[in-house]
Protein backbone atom coordinates (compact mmCIF):
# COMPACT_ATOMS: atom_id res chain seq x y z
CA UNK A 1 0.00 0.00 0.00
CA UNK A 2 1.12 3.67 -0.58
CA UNK A 3 1.03 6.15 2.32
CA UNK A 4 -0.26 8.30 -0.53
CA UNK A 5 -3.13 7.90 -2.73
CA UNK A 6 -2.16 9.40 -6.02
CA UNK A 7 -3.65 12.52 -7.40
CA UNK A 8 -4.41 13.85 -10.90
CA UNK A 9 -2.99 17.38 -11.48
CA UNK A 10 -1.88 19.62 -14.49
CA UNK A 11 1.77 18.09 -14.25
CA UNK A 12 2.97 15.64 -16.24
CA UNK A 13 6.36 13.16 -16.40
CA UNK A 14 8.13 12.18 -19.48
CA UNK A 15 10.92 9.53 -19.08
CA UNK A 16 13.22 7.87 -21.51
CA UNK A 17 15.84 5.30 -21.25
CA UNK A 18 17.00 1.97 -22.80
CA UNK A 19 15.88 0.44 -19.50
CA UNK A 20 13.48 2.09 -16.91
CA UNK A 21 12.98 0.13 -13.60
CA UNK A 22 9.91 1.28 -11.51
CA UNK A 23 9.21 0.37 -8.06
CA UNK A 24 6.34 1.36 -5.88
CA UNK A 25 5.41 4.59 -6.62
CA UNK A 26 2.53 6.92 -6.50
CA UNK A 27 2.52 9.95 -8.64
CA UNK A 28 0.60 13.08 -7.13
CA UNK A 29 -0.60 16.35 -9.14
CA UNK A 30 0.31 14.39 -12.14
CA UNK A 31 -2.15 13.70 -14.91
CA UNK A 32 0.01 12.27 -17.67
CA UNK A 33 3.04 10.32 -17.63
CA UNK A 34 5.24 9.28 -20.34
CA UNK A 35 7.79 5.98 -19.71
CA UNK A 36 9.44 5.53 -23.25
CA UNK A 37 12.53 2.68 -23.71
CA UNK A 38 12.70 2.83 -26.87
CA UNK A 39 15.39 -0.37 -27.95
CA UNK A 40 14.84 -1.61 -24.31
CA UNK A 41 12.29 -2.68 -21.42
CA UNK A 42 10.43 -1.69 -18.69
CA UNK A 43 10.51 -3.55 -15.67
CA UNK A 44 9.33 -3.54 -12.16
CA UNK A 45 8.68 -4.79 -8.99
CA UNK A 46 6.25 -3.34 -6.99
CA UNK A 47 2.77 -0.76 -7.30
CA UNK A 48 3.23 2.22 -9.91
CA UNK A 49 -0.44 4.08 -9.05
CA UNK A 50 -1.59 7.62 -10.69
CA UNK A 51 -5.13 9.36 -11.78
CA UNK A 52 -4.91 10.10 -14.96
CA UNK A 53 -3.30 8.66 -18.53
CA UNK A 54 -0.14 6.45 -18.47
CA UNK A 55 1.83 5.24 -21.72
CA UNK A 56 4.21 2.90 -21.53
CA UNK A 57 6.51 2.68 -24.67
CA UNK A 58 8.91 -0.35 -24.77
CA UNK A 59 10.45 -3.39 -26.25
CA UNK A 60 8.58 -5.37 -23.71
CA UNK A 61 6.92 -4.67 -20.51
CA UNK A 62 8.25 -7.83 -17.06
CA UNK A 63 8.50 -7.92 -13.60
CA UNK A 64 11.72 -9.06 -12.09
CA UNK A 65 12.35 -12.46 -11.32
CA UNK A 66 9.41 -13.63 -8.37
CA UNK A 67 8.44 -10.06 -8.79
CA UNK A 68 4.78 -8.52 -8.44
CA UNK A 69 4.27 -5.50 -10.88
CA UNK A 70 1.00 -4.21 -10.60
CA UNK A 71 -0.52 -0.54 -12.76
CA UNK A 72 -3.18 1.01 -11.29
CA UNK A 73 -4.55 4.19 -13.36
CA UNK A 74 -7.15 5.95 -11.88
CA UNK A 75 -10.10 8.14 -12.93
CA UNK A 76 -9.29 11.96 -13.23
CA UNK A 77 -11.29 14.96 -13.45
CA UNK A 78 -11.15 15.08 -17.31
CA UNK A 79 -12.30 11.63 -17.98
CA UNK A 80 -11.95 7.74 -17.29
CA UNK A 81 -7.80 7.01 -16.43
CA UNK A 82 -6.11 5.41 -19.29
CA UNK A 83 -3.42 2.81 -20.14
CA UNK A 84 -1.44 2.99 -23.27
CA UNK A 85 0.67 -0.09 -24.04
CA UNK A 86 2.94 0.39 -27.01
CA UNK A 87 5.85 -1.61 -28.39
CA UNK A 88 9.34 -0.04 -29.41
CA UNK A 89 10.78 -3.12 -31.51
CA UNK A 90 11.56 -7.02 -31.39
CA UNK A 91 12.43 -8.21 -28.28
CA UNK A 92 13.91 -11.47 -26.41
CA UNK A 93 12.46 -13.54 -23.41
CA UNK A 94 13.75 -11.09 -19.97
CA UNK A 95 16.31 -12.79 -17.94
CA UNK A 96 13.43 -12.73 -14.92
CA UNK A 97 11.18 -15.73 -13.65
CA UNK A 98 8.24 -16.18 -11.72
CA UNK A 99 6.74 -13.23 -11.78
CA UNK A 100 3.37 -11.71 -12.16
CA UNK A 101 2.35 -8.72 -14.11
CA UNK A 102 -1.17 -6.33 -13.73
CA UNK A 103 -2.89 -3.34 -15.36
CA UNK A 104 -5.79 -1.58 -14.15
CA UNK A 105 -7.68 1.24 -15.73
CA UNK A 106 -11.03 2.49 -17.40
CA UNK A 107 -9.38 2.23 -20.51
CA UNK A 108 -6.44 0.13 -21.88
CA UNK A 109 -5.48 -0.03 -25.44
CA UNK A 110 -2.69 -2.78 -25.24
CA UNK A 111 -0.39 -2.94 -28.27
CA UNK A 112 2.85 -3.75 -26.76
CA UNK A 113 4.75 -6.88 -25.53
CA UNK A 114 4.01 -7.97 -22.28
CA UNK A 115 5.77 -10.58 -20.60
CA UNK A 116 5.63 -12.87 -17.12
CA UNK A 117 8.00 -15.89 -17.95
CA UNK A 118 7.00 -18.96 -16.78
CA UNK A 119 5.00 -16.52 -13.95
CA UNK A 120 1.20 -15.62 -14.11
CA UNK A 121 1.22 -15.10 -18.14
CA UNK A 122 -0.49 -13.78 -20.07
CA UNK A 123 -0.64 -10.62 -18.24
CA UNK A 124 -3.73 -9.72 -16.52
CA UNK A 125 -5.58 -6.37 -18.11
CA UNK A 126 -8.37 -5.04 -15.47
CA UNK A 127 -10.60 -2.65 -15.65
CA UNK A 128 -11.65 -0.32 -12.64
Amino acid sequence: MHPFAPTDGPGSLNLSASLIDVGTLALLNIGRADLTASGGAIRGNGTLSMAGDLVLQANQIYPTTLGNFTVFVYDHASGPGSITIRAAGASDAPWSAGGSLAFYASNITQAGVLRAPPGHHPARLGWL
